[in-house]
């Protein structure tokens, strides 16, 4: 948060939570702002850590990137027993006043990681969640069609990258060659 955002913020934080609301908050220091960034990066580490430590009871993680609808006040997914059963763990962390959140999941040992995240995607199309968020699609996930048209506009030949986002792994440019 920067610039007009924070006086925006700390106007709205201090109506949101005076006399009848729960929960709270303060505004970080220099030096709090700096201990924050670093507990960030402990957390997200916490999955990876865990799963070293546990390789007989862990699979692995299913890890996403998810952004929620602008104004979705259901932050924390209700999953159903049969996903819910799969999983030993649940960590979230995210980005203040943004909507968007990390999600890892230790998934417990003996179940099929892939087909778990499938299953989970399919409930954040649902209910309206961006995937991914942050991090951009890389190989895993499809390009929707308007970040499909951007990459073909950015790099007509396919040359740079391709394959992002599922897309052709076909360099362009060499088919329309004429020899």
């Amino acid at each position: 948060m920067g610039g007009k955002g924070v006086n925006e913020a700390r106007i709205f934080l201090k109506d949101y939570f005076s006399g009848h609301k729960k929960g709270g908050y303060f505004e970080c220091n220099a030096i709090e702002t700096q201990a924050a960034m670093l507990h960030r990066f402990a957390v997200a580490s916490a999955a990876v850590r865990y799963r070293a430590i546990h390789e007989k009871e862990v699979e692995d993680i299913v890890a996403l990137d998810v952004a929620l609808r602008r104004n979705d006040k259901e932050w924390f997914e209700r999953l159903p027993e049969e996903i819910d059963e799969q999983i030993s763990h649940k960590l979230y962390y995210g980005h203040f006043m943004c909507h968007v959140f990390h999600q890892d999941y230790i998934v417990k040992k003996g179940y099929d990681c892939v087909k778990l995240e499938h299953k989970m995607l399919k409930l954040l199309d649902q209910r309206g969640a961006q995937y991914p968020a942050e991090h951009n699609v890389g190989h895993l996930y499809e390009a929707k069609p308007e970040l499909h048209k951007f990459y073909k506009k950015l790099d007509p030949t396919n040359s740079f990258n391709p394959g992002i986002g599922q897309t052709s792994k076909k360099n362009i440019g060499l088919n329309s060659i004429v020899i």
